[in-house]
């Protein structure tokens, strides 16, 4: 009984042997312009996410506004009464340092003579949300008025 053994060899061209060892030029190019732009993308990072924070707490702000603008608007205008109170809202918890105040004052002639120039039953109401960011004092302010006989009235 004979046996064949078959036998493959793997020949490595000469081609690689011909090259010297080494990055060129452009390689290097290359890796340092990556490393560059991964540094920069990096050091972006926590701005980015500061200024997205920041950008939350705003409209936050903004919402919580708004809501009490309608839930004024929708008490009958006798029911209004002027003075400042703080905002109930539960939401102004979540941002870091926050408050809130309304403010309704009975319009004046003399001092908003372009908005009542005849005593009309109109008054301006200021909501006004705060809170602090990084140590700095942050503010979102709205003023509106609510006349009698208007939107909900």
């Amino acid at each position: 009984m004979c046996r064949f053994i078959l036998t493959m060899q793997f020949f490595q061209p000469d081609l690689l042997k011909n090259e010297k060892e080494g990055f060129s030029l452009v390689e290097l190019l290359l890796i340092i312009s990556a490393v560059g732009f991964l540094v920069l993308l990096l050091g972006s990072i926590p701005n980015s996410i500061n200024l997205i924070g920041k950008s939350r707490q705003q409209s936050l702000a903004r919402e919580i506004i708004s809501k009490e603008i309608e839930d004024k608007r929708a008490i009958s205008y006798i029911n209004l009464s002027s003075g400042e109170t703080p905002i109930s809202d539960l939401r102004i918890n979540l941002l870091p340092g926050g408050a809130g105040k309304i403010l309704i004052e009975d319009c004046n002639p003399v001092s908003s003579p372009l908005l009542c120039p005849n005593s009309e039953a109109i008054k301006q109401m200021t909501v006004t949300v705060t809170w602090k960011t990084a140590g700095k004092n942050q503010e979102a302010k709205v003023q509106t008025i609510i006349a009698e006989g208007g939107l909900n009235q």
